[in-house]
């Protein structure tokens, strides 16, 4: 068992010093901040001003309440958490696929 925990903890510093965890938690930290300001602006559409972008998307949110947030989010991580890692491996795959 001593074995055991010792290659946990390896594999725990390993994902701990990578970058890459890092940038995961600062991309989806940036998303659930554009997403709270998508639902201020729905609620206070005079700040937007002549933007027509913003004030575009706030008029799709139907109610800006804590639940239209998060299903919001949950919806958007969920979509990335589908296609990310599939463009990836699509990328991946189509360069290291053999033509021979």
């Amino acid at each position: 068992m001593k074995e055991f925990y010792a290659a946990l903890y390896t594999e725990f510093m390993k994902v701990w010093k990578s970058k890459m965890l890092w940038i995961t938690i600062v991309f989806f930290l940036f998303i659930a901040f554009m997403m709270g300001f998508l639902m201020f602006i729905a609620k206070h559409p005079e700040i937007a001003g002549n933007s027509v972008i913003l004030s575009t998307k706030a008029s799709l949110i139907s109610q800006s309440n804590w639940l239209a947030y998060f299903g919001l989010l949950m919806q958007l991580i969920l979509v990335l958490g589908v296609f990310g890692p599939g463009m990836f491996l699509s990328g991946f795959l189509a360069e290291n696929t053999p033509t021979g």
